[in-house]
């Protein structure tokens, strides 16, 4: 029976196809084509909705019906740190369309910025210093993301700051789902009663032994030998088992060391690797990035479960528990810290930007610094001009999200263009410069250096909402008379979204909205 998955990707039209090497070398055969009969958007809104109408018909049961009624619920969803402004926009979208609320009532969290916020205080007995730089690595089951942090202070709360650009990529445990699936082709896999969770214990305990034997609990299988199936237990070689892991072993290594290849490239070498998420619980995986980074000095962390401690078994699993689930831990810690301010947690006090982003306008020309090429003459302002780009936000620059960026905009409407006393909402655009040799971004619109700039979004300033009254009128010397507007927008930017406030004599009025290309 074919299945959707994967689907959530399809939100993210920036992403390269095929998706990586693993995607295109273990591909499902039990998969729906990626644009079968549903479109990304649509069957993201259907789990989304599905995921809502579950919890509520749980906190239904579980609560008083007044405390159900009456409880408001604010809902926090994360997103790879690889993730576009594009797709970030289309999951808030489907998020909303769920019934998961609007505006503040709806957060989205970087899914390793979550996972620091739970991990990084808990790498016990490791004692991290001030100046310290650590590279989180959120191992899950589809995606591997990576962010480098290094520590500003240590008291009252926690508090760092990204310091290298984030990475991940589609090498998640999954894939070694379909590596078993594709070593054990006709045989087991083929089987009516074959689970993939068949596979979960042997995939956390494997620790690269290749000459012991591995036994997997086959409970529905009857004794064969042909298949290595006896009393219910089906026997692997520790070297197939290591054949099985590689290829998805040497793709995690790879952004390891590169992210830590990028931390030392801005002078903030890492003193550790803390490994957290589903994948990250498996112990061959742990083994190999501690020998992959040792002639580095880095080592390896798992962190700590906070209170549990390790008398029983039991205890353990729900150590382990902890840390799979550190993304969603750090998340509610996140939504909570910000709805309470009795609730402290880690505090991410600067991210790195991935780009330029920008705006472009008409500037006075100035022949010592513009080309001619491209210069106009404005008649309401009497002059020559150019248009030109003004970059906010510089790549690999560190954004704070305390300290918003503020955009100043000079705007004049007709006096006879105002209908019913209230101006109309006007359109500015975002865009965007990827600089990939790391050359600078380009000055002047139009400039032959210019191909690289996208248009990432159209926003909507409800302008409408700024009353008349007040306005300072210009008369020009054609006798027009021109309302004379200039407010800013406030840029907010957050763990993994960017907001636009519109801003007038010090008013705020709103988000604006924001339709990203």
């Amino acid at each position: 029976m074919l299945r959707h998955q994967w689907f959530k990707l399809g939100l993210d039209p920036m992403r390269p196809k095929p998706m990586s090497g693993l995607a295109s070398a273990l591909p499902d055969e039990k998969a729906a084509p990626p644009e079968y009969n549903q479109s990304p958007e649509t069957l993201v809104k259907d789990y989304l909705s599905a995921l809502r109408q579950h919890l509520e018909s749980v906190l239904a049961k579980t609560l008083p019906e007044s405390v159900f009624m009456t409880t408001p619920r604010e809902y926090i969803i994360t997103v790879p740190a690889i993730w576009s402004d594009v797709a970030v926009s289309k999951t808030r979208k489907c998020a909303e369309r769920a019934g998961m609320g609007r505006g503040e009532e709806l957060r989205l969290v970087s899914e390793p910025e979550a996972a620091a916020i739970w991990a990084l205080p808990r790498i016990v007995p490791f004692k991290p210093q001030i100046k310290d730089t650590f590279v989180l690595c959120d191992a899950g089951g589809g995606t591997v993301d990576l962010i480098s942090y290094q520590i500003q202070a240590l008291n009252p709360i926690l508090r760092v700051i990204e310091v290298a650009r984030g990475d991940g990529g589609l090498c998640g445990s999954t894939f070694l789902n379909r590596s078993f699936r594709a070593f054990l082709r006709g045989k087991l896999d083929s089987h009516p009663a074959w689970q993939d969770e068949m596979l979960d214990e042997v995939k956390r305990c494997f620790n690269g032994s290749k000459t012991k034997n591995y036994q997997i609990p086959v409970p529905a299988f009857p004794n064969d030998e042909s298949l290595d199936v006896y009393k219910a237990m089906f026997s692997l070689k520790g070297e197939d088992l290591c054949a099985i892991f590689e290829p998805v072993i040497q793709e995690v290594i790879i952004l390891v060391t590169s992210q830590l290849y990028a931390a030392k490239a801005v002078k903030a070498a890492a003193r550790a690797v803390v490994l957290v998420g589903g994948f990250g619980e498996n112990n061959y995986l742990y083994q190999r990035l501690t020998e992959a980074v040792a002639d580095s000095n880095v080592e390896v962390l798992r962190p700590a479960g906070g209170l549990v401690t390790f008398a029983t078994m039991d205890s353990l699993l729900v150590l382990m528990q902890l840390r799979w689930t550190a993304v969603v831990h750090g998340a509610l810690m996140k939504g909570l810290s910000e709805a309470s301010k009795n609730t402290t947690v880690t505090s991410i006090s600067g991210r790195k930007a991935r780009y330029y982003f920008g705006t472009a306008s008409a500037k006075a020309f100035e022949k010592t610094i513009h080309p001619m090429d491209g210069r106009f003459w404005s008649k309401a302002n009497k002059r020559h001009e150019i248009n030109t780009y003004d970059w906010f936000i510089l790549k690999n620059a560190t954004v704070k999200e305390e300290k918003p960026k503020n955009l100043p905009y000079h705007f004049e409407l007709p006096v006879s263009a105002v209908e019913g006393g209230a101006l109309v909402p006007i359109t500015t655009t975002i865009v965007k410069y990827v600089d990939p040799e790391d050359t600078g971004p380009p000055i002047v619109v139009g400039d032959s250096d210019d191909d690289g700039v996208e248009t990432i979004a159209s926003l909507q300033i409800p302008l409408n909402l700024i009353s008349i009254k007040g306005l300072q009128r210009r008369k020009r010397n054609d006798g027009s008379e021109w309302y004379i507007v200039d407010f800013s927008l406030r840029v907010i930017c957050r763990s993994s979204e960017t907001i636009y406030v519109l801003r007038h004599k010090g008013k705020d009025y709103g988000r604006v909205s924001a339709e990203y290309a």
